[in-house]
């Protein structure tokens, strides 16, 4: 079995026992389903609906990725900050 090189020369970084996996997700926060953001705010996923539309929540924060709904966790999170 080879060993795993102690550092990546390419981008100069440790791996200090992490995943390139776990890098990225501890770097980019997730993308939430319609479910998971509406469980996030504790309202109902037509509320979610409601808000986009009336925009209490940026229009950004929605995704479509080949017809599935998802939402920018990261956003969300700055919209509760802003506020």
């Amino acid at each position: 079995m080879q060993r795993r090189p102690e550092s990546n020369s390419q981008y100069g970084e440790q791996y200090h026992g992490e995943s390139p996996l776990q890098r990225l997700q501890a770097t980019f926060l997730p993308l939430l389903t319609k479910k998971e953001a509406a469980e996030f705010y504790s309202v109902t996923e037509r509320t979610l609906d409601r808000w986009l539309r009336d925009g209490v929540l940026p229009a950004d924060a929605k995704v479509v990725i080949g017809g599935t709904v998802r939402f920018r966790s990261e956003v969300l999170l700055n919209s509760i900050a802003e506020k």
